[in-house]
């Protein structure tokens, strides 16, 4: 048997006959671009024509047609059905079951119209790093969009300055793995990314978000660990840190050092309401450890089960938290799904990890990483890996638990792994004849 080509153009490699091809790959890039750009809400005359309504239903016809079903068979994707069945299950007794229903729907539809497709059309080399450059360019321009808007993101789930920041922080690491990838030829696409990298910074800043900024610190550490040669690096950004403090001090958006610096204050508004919020999710999960309070009931519940927080209140705070979220993504997992969706949702995370590891240890087996293709896709997984990683600390500060960005992640996390083991198996005979 002749040695497989590694430069990944063999024709019928990873499963090409999955029906990826210009066509559908452009039907997604312009799916996500109205997720993330909403030109239907920035444009009034695009809101009757109802496209993200039809892109929809098109995602999901072109995956029952040409996606051969591909993705049901994944764990990661199986853990997130059950997520979605252990939410569907609290309808039978939440005391808001419309609320349930809703986040039942929009977790399905990302399902189908994101997860789904994206790991049946993405699970080769070629789409999956278009998609790379995509995804990040998606991101640089939300960044855009937030620095002219003064804070807020482009609608939906991105409407909020927090949902913005965590948007815009959870795609900095894919700028910044394109900037160094080696795949680039010119001078100006590597300045064409780094200035992508500067923006989103901006526009992180621009939001004022507190929960981003701690989500912005763990993504750039994650970049940081990952790197080569971290000492030398740690000293050039130590330095431009201090070259520049003065001229970053003037260019800040009056009194973000001081919002950034209040994290700590736990007696500070709404820092205090914040923690009050997450002893009221613990509280609802006491008093329903199974099945929890119902998807999306927190906001409905907060007032009853507020009263049973034995804390002294704070001077000027109300006596309930009727109508508040749990400002945080797994406070709102525990208290609405119980014990049985928070499993699911920790299987999740924990399976988006091991992942992510086991993709990259995949890719370093193939001839030792020394393949263009082969370093990009492990640049990928360094960008996924920082980028769950400012989901996770942003996330515990924000009620995002039903929000796309885990989710899509997912997909790219499984199409990923996909690549690699398909890779791994071509490069070792034995393993394929197994």
């Amino acid at each position: 048997m002749s040695k497989v080509n590694i430069g990944l153009q063999q024709p019928g490699y990873l499963e090409s006959r999955a029906g990826t091809g210009n066509g559908v790959f452009r039907i997604m890039a312009l799916f996500f671009a109205f997720e993330f750009v909403r030109p239907q809400d920035m444009f009034g005359f695009l809101a009757p024509l109802h496209i993200p309504m039809f892109l929809n239903l098109l995602m999901i016809i072109i995956w029952l047609t040409k996606g051969q079903w591909r993705g049901l068979n994944e764990r990661l994707v199986q853990y997130f059905f059950l997520f979605i069945l252990s939410c569907a299950v609290t309808i039978t007794f939440a005391q808001i079951s419309e609320s349930v229903y809703m986040k039942v729907r929009i977790l399905l539809i990302l399902m189908v119209t994101g997860v789904l497709p994206m790991v049946a059309f993405l699970s080769q080399p070629k789409p999956l790093m278009k998609f790379f450059r995509v995804w990040a360019i998606l991101h640089m321009v939300l960044a855009v969009i937030v620095i002219l808007k003064g804070g807020v993101g482009s609608g939906s789930f991105l409407e909020d300055e927090n949902d913005a920041a965590l948007a815009l922080l959870m795609g900095l690491p894919f700028v910044t793995c394109l900037a160094i990838s080696p795949r680039l030829t010119s001078l100006r696409q590597r300045l064409f990314y780094q200035g992508g990298m500067i923006l989103i910074l901006a526009a992180v800043v621009t939001t004022g978000s507190r929960g981003g900024f701690v989500g912005l610190v763990a993504v750039l550490f994650v970049l940081w660990v990952r790197s080569r040669h971290r000492v030398k690096k740690l000293v050039i950004g130590a330095t431009a840190v201090l070259l520049l403090a003065g001229p970053l001090a003037y260019m800040l958006p009056e009194g973000y050092v001081g919002e950034i610096t209040s994290i700590t204050d736990t007696t500070e508004d709404t820092a205090y309401e914040r923690i009050r919020s997450w002893r009221v999710g613990l509280i609802m999960f006491q008093h329903n450890p199974v099945f929890g309070i119902g998807a999306g009931n927190y906001l409905w519940e907060a007032g009853r089960y507020s009263k049973m927080d034995t804390a002294e209140i704070q001077e000027g705070q109300r006596e309930t938290l009727y109508a508040r979220t749990a400002h945080s993504a797994f406070v709102t997992v525990l208290s609405e799904t119980g014990s049985v969706g928070s499993l699911f949702y920790l299987l999740i995370i924990v399976g988006c990890v091991k992942s992510i590891r086991k993709s990259k240890i995949n890719l370093q087996l193939v001839e030792n990483g020394k393949a263009e293709e082969v370093t990009e896709l492990l640049l990928l997984g360094r960008a996924l890996e920082a980028s769950l990683a400012g989901f996770l600390t942003a996330g515990a500060l924000l009620s995002v638990a039903y929000y796309p960005n885990l989710w899509w992640l997912l997909g790219m996390i499984v199409a990923l792994q996909r690549i690699s083991s398909a890779m791994l198996s071509e490069k070792s005979p034995r393993r394929r004849q197994t």
